[in-house]
This record gives C-alpha cells, structure tokens and sequence, in this order.
C-alpha cells in the first residue's frame, strides 16, 4: 500500500512534467509557425516582386506608344521623367523604400532563415543566462558556495556561446548587405554606363545631382540599414513572442503582456502626433552633403589654377558657405528633433521604467508569484524576481524596437528615394538615346561624314548651329574656326553622339551603331584625359592590355614608334612599359595632349 503523501508527490511530480511538455510543445508549435510564416512571406513578396515588373514593363510600353501618337519623342521623356519630379517635391511617400524593399527580400531568403535560427538560439541561450542569474542570487541568499560555483561555470560557457551566436550573426547581416549593395549597385549601373548616360546625366540632362554620391554612399547606406532592421524585426519579433509566452506561463494571466504592448501602443501614438516629416529632412540632408564635397573636390581638381589666380579667398568663400548652409539645415534638424525627442524619452525611456518597475513588482504582492514566508521562499522569489526582471526588460525592449522603427524607415527612405530617382533618370536617358529621333536620324555611311540641314542646340536651349549641310569625303581634310561659342566643338558633341541632333540627318563611318567612340570614328577631346594603368595601356585606351585595338598587345617597338613620333620617347625609358604610374600627376598638360595624339595615331 502507498502513502498518500508519496502518492500526492507522484502526482504533483506528473502534472509538473505534463505542464514542462505541454510548454515545451507550445513553444515548439510558435516557432515553427514563425519561420513557416518567414518562408511564406517570402513566397509572397517574390510573386508580388514578378507582377510589379510586368506592369511596368506594360506601362512603359503604352507610355511610348500614347506619347509617340501625340507630341513626338519629347512628350514621351516629360512622360516619363514627370512622377519622379512630383515625387522629389514631395520629399518622397515610402513607394521608393517599398519597392527596393520588396526586390532585396526576394533575394535574401536563406539568410532570413539564417538569422531566424540564429535568433531562436540566442533567445534560447538569454533566457538560460537570466535564469541561471537568479539562480545565483538564491544560491548566495542560502550560503551554498558549491551550487554558486556550479552555476558561475555554466554561466561563463553560456557566455561564450552566446558571443559565438552573435557574431555569427554579424557575419550573417555583413554578408546580406553586401549581397544587396551589388544588387542595388548592378541595378544603378545596368543604364548608368549605357549610351553615355554618366554624361549626359550632369552634362546635358542636370535632372540628377551629384550621381557618383548617390552609388557610392547612398547605396551602402541603405543595404546596411536595411539589412540592420530585418534583422532586428527577426531578433525582436523572437522575443516578444518567447517571452509573452513565458510570462503567460508562470504568471497565469495575460494582463501584464496586454499592459505593456498597450503601453507601447499608446506611447507609439503619441509620439508619432509630434513627429516631423524626417523623409524629407534626410533627403535635404544627403544633398547638400553631396554638394559641399562636389565643391571640395571642385577645389582639389583645380587647386594649381587656383594657386596661380590667388583666388583661394574667393573659393575658400564658396566652400565655407556651402558648408555653411549644411550646418544650417542640421541645426533646424536638431530643433526639430528637440521637441520629438522630449516627448519620444519621456514615454519611452523614463515613464516606462516606472512601468516597468510596477509590472516587476506588482506579481509579487499577490496571486502565484507572492512569496511563502520562509527562507526558501525568499530565496525562491529572490531568484523569481530576477527573472521576472529580465523578462519584463526583453519583452518591453523587443515590443518597442518593433514599434519605433519608422525613424529608421524616415532615414532608409530617404536613400532609397534618391536611388529610385537616378534609377528612372539613367533608365530614361538611355531609353531617350534610343528611340530619339536625333539616334535614328544618324545613319552610317563607310565614304563620307556629312551634315545634312542639321540644328545644334546646347543643353541649355541656345541654338548654336542651324540648317548646316556640308560635307567630308573619305581621305579629305578639314579645319574648322571660327570664335568662341560658335559652335566648333559642339559639332563634334552631336557628330559623338554626346548631344542629340534636334533637326537634320548625319552620316557618318558605323552611324549610330557606333556610339561615336573609337570604333570607326576616334576622337580628340579638348581636355586630354589620362586612364589609370601603364603606358601602353595609355596609348591602346579604350581597348585592353590583353587584346589591343587588333587583337594583339602592343609590343616593345611599336610603343616607341608611337611615342618618337609626338616626342614622348623618353617616357618608355623613364617609366617602363609595364610600370602603372599616375599619370594625371606624373605628365604635364602639354605632354598629356602629346600622348592622347599618339593614341590617335595607333587607332588610326
């Protein structure tokens, strides 16, 4: 026959493990349902992702088609390059950062999945290392040094592995970014070094401003930050749901999860009443920062002219009141976020530690978590408590990152707005360059360059050329003069293909087809430009060391050939054929222009 008190304790033993694995089958069941509904979403954004594209392609389809039938290609460009103007005025509506948003996702999925793993882990390790904490704390309250030992060691090895998880979590967002920063770049660039579009981008379009700061900073400002707060959703959105369920299971009641995600609500609400439009104050932000380092690279190219002028004072003037005006704009930012910031810290940091406090606290008065009046019921609600703490500050903390992530949205959006911008207007250019009627009108012809009733406009408007006929037989020479601004060398910018024909026809070697570079036609500009690479790789340019212009590298002899004849041949025994120098500062301009003729001749 059994004692009633062994049978008592058999069944308090059973219900205990019951109650463990019950627990223990809902926690399985959360985060099972978490990263099936991860693998869903995704799902679900790459489906949205292929229909966006179809409209679009649609859209731009019948763009074209309604603009051609009606004000020619010109309307078509306004068409097009309108919505994104209304949208710079604006300051921007979130369409930009959802749209780059939903595209960086599709791509993302595995580490998504990383990262949840990751973040199952490290809940996992956490809630251990509170626990273990309070344990601690019960361990020295009864003076058993053995236990407090035993639980020092198993912290430390927790320690470790929790360090391990979140640096294997670091790599895991570095490596995400990256993976975004070349999508995002490749995307940028696909019509950015498309028919002279980096040209014409601030030489004849000026839609875009300072393009090279968008691609080089904006980009990886904003796969970074993106990457940061996926991360964060994943890591926060682990913990609120862990440890909601913990508290629900050794409190007994949802009330204190329900007070502190209504807390935070309500705390979200008002803050947001004083929110200012951030969007626009970072975009403002991003460019004049991009036009006070233009104007300090401005002085860095120029700084010998300068020098020779004494005209430091003058620039000196322009840089410092460009910064001037930067420094203006942050301080209106700061004003701004001043009284956002006031009401942000006091709901958000110093009134919910009085409720965090009142949450900590509270159970103990009462119901199952008041203490028994011996000292291992101390003991116990001295270990109860501080795990209750560390749950309370997790589950505030997860639901209010959730929560206060529209100021990082305000940030990333700014970014992605000015990426969607040069985005369109690369696209545009390239698209223009096209399908213009000044791309058409040029058409090839392998005995003659002739200008029929052709009309040179400047970018800016001004006709400089108008009704031009004339014409360049194979073998024939031609020197044309004239004044300044008469409209010499903008002959030559239609005849390249950098400026559009807005009237006539042109004929010339490759026609169009040629992108009136060095492959029928080859060109001297006006400023001599130096590539960075060897000296031969100067000559040869714009082909390549490996294949030269005739599929053959340049050799030793023809090199000099080349250079005795424009007076450059000291420069082989100076600097070697193989010897990569920086030219830009190495040659004078006098030898510059000496060795883009050479290079004229080897193409020739």
């Amino acid at each position: 026959m059994v004692a009633p008190s062994k049978l008592s304790g058999s069944a308090t033993l059973a219900a205990a493990v019951s109650a463990k694995r019950k627990r223990g089958a809902i926690a399985a069941a959360l985060l099972a349902a978490s990263g099936g509904g991860f693998w869903l979403y995704l799902r679900h954004v790459q489906e949205l992702q292929a229909a966006q594209r179809r409209k679009l392609r649609e859209q731009l389809r019948q763009g074209a088609v309604s603009s051609k039938g009606s004000n020619g290609s010109e309307s078509k460009a306004v068409a097009i390059a309108d919505p994104v103007k209304k949208q710079r005025k604006r300051g921007g509506n979130g369409q930009a950062l959802k749209q780059l948003f939903k595209l960086l996702l599709s791509i993302a999925g595995p580490k998504i999945i990383a990262l949840v793993g990751l973040a199952l882990a490290r809940t996992a390790l956490s809630n251990r290392l509170a626990r273990l904490q309070g344990h601690l704390f019960r361990a020295a309250f009864i003076k058993k040094v053995p236990l407090f030992m035993q639980n020092i060691g198993e912290n430390v090895v927790l320690c470790l592995a929790a360090s391990a998880i979140e640096a294997t979590s670091k790599r895991v967002l570095r490596s995400m970014d990256l993976q975004w920063q070349r999508l995002l770049t490749a995307r940028v660039q696909k019509h950015y070094f498309l028919n002279m579009t980096y040209y014409k981008l601030p030489y004849v379009d000026h839609a875009i401003t300072n393009p090279e700061q968008r691609i080089c900073e904006d980009v990886p400002k904003l796969s970074y930050g993106l990457a940061e707060l996926v991360r964060d959703w994943v890591i926060n959105s682990v913990d609120a749901v862990f440890y909601w369920w913990q508290l629900r299971s050794y409190s007994g009641s949802n009330k204190y999860s329900v007070a502190i995600l209504g807390y935070v609500m309500a705390a979200g609400v008002a803050t947001s009443i004083f929110a200012p439009s951030f969007g626009g104050l970072y975009k403002k932000e991003q460019e004049l920062e991009g036009n006070y380092r233009q104007l300090q690279a401005r002085l860095r190219e120029n700084a010998e002219s300068v020098a020779f002028y004494g005209g430091i004072d003058r620039e000196g003037a322009i840089v410092k009141d460009r910064f001037s005006e930067l420094v203006r704009h942050r301080m209106r930012m700061l004003r701004t976020q001043l009284r956002h910031s006031v009401v942000q810290d006091f709901f958000l940091k110093y009134l919910a530690g009085t409720f965090a406090v009142i949450m900590i606290i509270g159970p103990f008065f009462g119901g199952t978590m008041r203490p028994e009046d011996t000292i291992m019921g101390r003991a116990r609600m001295l270990s109860d408590m501080r795990y209750h703490t560390s749950v309370i500050i997790n589950l505030f903390t997860s639901t209010g990152i959730l929560a206060s992530s529209s100021k990082k949205f305000a940030r990333l959006s700014a970014y992605a707005d000015r990426i969607v911008e040069l985005e369109r207007a690369t696209k545009r250019l390239a698209l223009d360059t096209a399908d213009s009627d000044g791309h058409r009108n040029i058409v090839a012809s392998d005995t003659e360059i002739a200008f029929e009733g052709a009309m040179v406009v400047t970018p800016a408007g001004a006709t400089l050329v108008k009704d031009l006929t004339l014409r360049v037989p194979a073998g024939t020479n031609l020197l044309v003069t004239g004044p300044n601004g008469s409209g010499k060398s903008s002959l030559f910018r239609v005849l390249g293909g950098l400026w559009p024909l807005s009237a006539g026809r042109i004929l010339k070697p490759g026609g169009s087809g040629s992108d009136g570079l060095s492959h029928t036609i080859f060109y001297v500009p006006q400023r001599p430009y130096v590539t960075v690479g060897t000296l031969q790789e100067q000559i040869i340019y714009p082909a390549e060391i490996s294949s030269g212009a005739n599929g053959a590298a340049l050799g030793e002899g023809e090199l000099r050939e080349l250079l005795a004849a424009v007076d450059l041949e000291y420069l082989l025994d100076r600097e070697g054929m193989d010897r990569a120098v920086n030219w830009h500062d190495t040659l004078s301009l006098g030898e510059q222009q000496r060795l883009g003729m050479a290079r004229l001749f080897y193409h020739k």
